[in-house]
């Protein structure tokens, strides 16, 4: 049952206008489809196979479009409602319940928000234990690195190069702040070296950390956020490869593998113990993902137009999730076992929300009785 501000003379009108809204079941099926997005990149990140084929591009996409569902939580009158006769109405209900003086739904919002507040601050509190880590470092002198500068065009790019630095990253919005170890590489694997972080500022990444980290505060109940970090780390390195790679033949492709497991072999020993970086060129987690960035390195790419079905499925999933909503069904009661109960459906009544805030509920065409916002989540007012 959705609130309602016009006078009841309108209501006919009202039920034909309404084709869309937000209801605590539509941004409940927001979250349910997020994390089924999440879960379907990660799953998808795994099959080397299908990225060879069709590109690191479609993990990102569903990534944006899992954003915008969980943004736009719409329910549409044309949604084809799932009744669930258990679930739903037993997590209503439990809800509902006062085992105390506060009911179980705002003592849940209250534990989410301290929830939220205190991952928040942890998240900022890593960023910032790691930009205090960048400041403090004593800078080396590195007459290679002036050299190499020199022949490149990153614009905005400050590069630091220090003993205390782990492995080479990269933090900042207006500018990049690269910072790397103490390496011993020739000037072409430093070149690439520096264009692998370099395309992470370009991409973003640091910026979709932290929208990652706000995103992870607020669901931060929700086990998909937490085993999807690792993923997000990982999409963004294969998408960074990807970028720097493009437009090479196999030999510079070969030569740019061959700078990152060049270096890699100097800074696995120099790695600390901190994991939340900003835009890493290397991660601990080695194997498997190891050898697949190699193999996806060195693959030759895809005509765009066997790329173009992954795409295509993607879109048509997001469009076709806001064709689906669950809601808790009750049957009516049979009319020869109705004792002066009255019969409330979304076609004889609504809730009329007054000025004054207080609402009420109207059924055919009469003020039947006072709603207040609890009864909003059970029926006849949900």
């Amino acid at each position: 049952m959705k609130r309602r501000n016009e006078s009841q003379n309108d209501m006919e009108y009202y039920y034909e206008a309404k084709h869309v809204g937000i209801s605590i079941y539509s941004v409940a099926m927001a979250i349910l489809f997020f994390s089924a997005a999440l879960a379907s990149a990660a799953i998808l990140r795994r099959k080397t196979g299908h990225l060879m084929k069709h590109g690191y591009g479609v993990l990102v996409l569903v990534m944006i479009l899992a954003g915008i569902r969980l943004a736009a939580p719409l329910d549409f009158s044309f949604s084809w409602v799932i009744g669930s006769e258990r679930i739903v109405p037993w997590i209503q209900s439990t809800f509902l319940q006062s085992p105390g003086e506060m009911a179980v739904w705002k003592l849940a919002l209250v534990l989410w928000g301290i929830g939220s507040i205190l991952y928040l601050a942890a998240g900022i509190g890593l960023f910032v234990r790691e930009l205090r880590t960048m400041r403090d470092s004593t800078p080396v002198e590195s007459d290679q690195v002036r050299r190499v500068l020199r022949g490149m065009h990153l614009k905005g790019a400050v590069v630091i190069v220090s003993r205390e630095i782990d492995v080479p990253k990269v933090i900042g919005f207006r500018k990049a702040y690269i910072c790397l170890p103490e390496l011993s590489v020739s000037d072409e694997e430093l070149r690439e070296i520096l264009r692998h972080e370099y395309e992470h500022y370009r991409g973003g990444d640091f910026f979709l950390k932290l929208l990652y980290l706000v995103l992870s505060a607020l669901l931060w109940w929700n086990p998909v956020i937490h085993l999807f970090r690792k993923e997000l780390d990982r999409i963004l390195e294969l998408r960074c490869d990807a970028r720097v790679t493009r437009g090479m033949n196999e030999r510079q492709r070969a030569g740019y593998a061959e700078a990152i497991l060049h270096v890699m072999r100097q800074t696995t020993k120099q790695q600390n113990l901190f994991k939340e970086k900003a835009g890493t060129l290397f991660r601990k987690t080695r194997g498997k993902f190891i050898r697949q960035r190699f193999e996806l390195m060195l693959c030759e790419k895809t005509s765009a137009k066997r790329k173009a079905i992954p795409y295509l499925a993607a879109a048509v999933i997001f469009v076709l999730s806001y064709f689906v909503i669950i809601q808790p069904e009750y049957h009516e009661i049979p009319v020869e076992d109705q004792k002066g109960e009255i019969l409330i459906s979304k076609e004889n009544a609504f809730i009329l929300q007054k000025k004054d805030g207080t609402m009420e509920m109207w059924v055919n065409g009469e003020k039947a009785f006072e709603v207040g916002e609890e009864d909003l989540f059970c029926p006849p007012g949900s």
